[in-house]
């Protein structure tokens, strides 16, 4: 793709910027955001108490903050899975 077919208005350079990004970028990118994620839900779960009527409400809350915790791990594992083997998805066809 040749660029100076564009024009060089700032916003179709960054859109071309945004959209044609190499995999190990993007990947990169989502294991920092990963990182981040996992420590703001650690956060919530560990600095707020909750206290609802409903024991099962505190209960369920916390499973769900633990589940969420977990999925954020095997996101970062699969992100750096494909960041090693070089691979955009994990189902190339």
């Amino acid at each position: 793709m040749d660029y100076k077919s564009f024009n060089s208005s700032g916003y179709r350079w960054k859109f071309l910027d945004v959209t044609v990004q190499p995999d190990w970028f993007r990947h990169i990118t989502k294991i920092v955001l990963n990182i981040v994620a996992f420590v703001a839900i650690y956060l919530v779960y560990i600095v707020f108490p909750f206290n609802f009527s409903n024991s099962f409400l505190n209960w369920g809350l916390s499973v769900l903050l633990i589940l969420a915790m977990i999925g954020v791990i095997i996101a970062t594992i699969v992100e750096v899975y494909l960041l090693i083997t070089g691979k955009s998805k994990l189902r190339e066809k």
